[in-house]
């Protein structure tokens, strides 16, 4: 039986949230904004980041919270050049919610937050 060490998962994770397919998923999202599958795509790979950020010392917890933004802002600057500017307000609604989120939040409470004010009037 192999045995890993406590730091193999941190350290996954770590590569995971800097990695071109976090990046690719989180774009996604932005731009095909209300489709459930691809934001529930990207959601359940930004929970593993964010359990795994909070669960760990404040020095690993603070790389982590970097990288995410890295990605972050990379996805939110590729995504503006590619969206129609009518919907770039409801894109960059979704982006903060999705930035500030905690872990276990479904798709249809980020759309709701993102798009609830357009889909009233």
């Amino acid at each position: 039986m192999r045995r890993f060490s406590p730091l193999a998962l941190p350290e996954a994770v770590l590569q995971l949230a800097s990695s071109e397919l976090y990046y690719t998923r989180l774009r996604r999202a932005l731009i095909n904004g209300s489709d459930r599958k691809v934001l529930t795509d990207f959601l359940v790979l930004d929970d593993v980041v964010r359990v795994v950020q909070r669960d760990n010392s404040s020095d690993l917890a603070e790389t982590y919270a970097l990288t995410r933004n890295k990605a972050f802002v990379r996805a939110k600057k590729s995504a503006e050049r590619k969206l129609d500017v009518r919907i770039h307000d409801q894109m960059l609604r979704l982006c903060n919610d999705l930035w500030r989120r905690v872990p276990g939040k479904t798709a249809d409470e980020h759309l709701n937050a993102a798009y609830s004010r357009f889909k009233e009037g």
